[in-house]
């Protein structure tokens, strides 16, 4: 594996921290991983330092958030996704629960 394939955020650093807006954050690993055919592994740590943004195509509407950045990014079949952090409440069953739901198809 090359060091290219190895994706890490962490986003209580301040080299990490425009990525805690999910739409950088989504952007940003599309463009690493799109169009290639070999495997990505993206390693995503301090996710409670994620910020909820206002969709840029309805202001008025839900806030976007790390879980549409990860269903965004699991459409990717070259890539692996890992998700770390501190906030025992923000990777509670419940919230695991969620993103099952919502992404329809866990890996």
């Amino acid at each position: 594996m090359k060091e290219e394939q190895i994706i890490t955020i962490e986003l209580d650093l301040a080299k990490d921290i425009k990525f805690r807006n999910p739409l950088l954050l989504s952007s940003y690993v599309r463009e690493k991983v799109e169009g290639s055919k070999e495997e990505f592994y993206l390693f995503v740590d301090e996710i409670q330092m994620s910020d909820e943004v206002t969709n840029p195509y309805n202001e008025g509407g839900k806030k976007i958030t790390f879980y549409d950045a990860l269903n965004d990014l699991r459409s990717l079949s070259n890539l692996d996704v890992y998700v770390t952090g501190s906030n025992s409440k923000m990777l509670s069953s419940d919230i695991l629960t969620e993103f099952r739901i919502k992404s329809g198809n866990p890996r």
